[in-house]
């Protein structure tokens, strides 16, 4: 392992105990690219909230909003990565990829597949 690797699953570390995220910072369900904002120097606010610069595709709270699809026909919801105005597609496209991703980890573990971090 590599010293900026060390330096890395310290850092991951730290946070993950303090805001009780998963022991593997590569899981695909986090929805979040923990490896660039270590490397861009973000820090999770005092609530445990991350920069969501860094959010990954699945992210459930891309489109956040009570009430999306209200939110949404009214025309006022946001990616909330990149500040546009969110449509109806890529909000589908946004739940199709986490439920992707949530599908293939249930069947991995049913199967006893452990995916090596990428």
């Amino acid at each position: 392992m590599t010293s900026s690797e060390k330096e890395f699953q310290a850092w991951y570390g730290r946070h993950a105990k303090r805001f009780g995220l998963g022991a593997d910072p590569d899981d695909p369900s986090q929805f979040y690219d923990y490896r660039s904002a270590h490397a861009e120097g973000v820090e999770p606010g005092e609530d445990g909230h991350w920069d969501s610069k860094f959010k990954r595709a699945g992210h459930p709270n891309m489109y956040p909003t009570s009430g999306w699809e209200n939110a949404l026909m009214n025309g006022v919801a946001r990616d909330s990565k990149t500040g546009e105005l969110a449509n109806p597609v890529s909000v589908a496209a946004n739940d199709s990829v986490r439920r992707h991703v949530l599908a293939q980890q249930a069947m991995d573990m049913a199967r006893g597949i452990r995916r090596k971090p990428r």
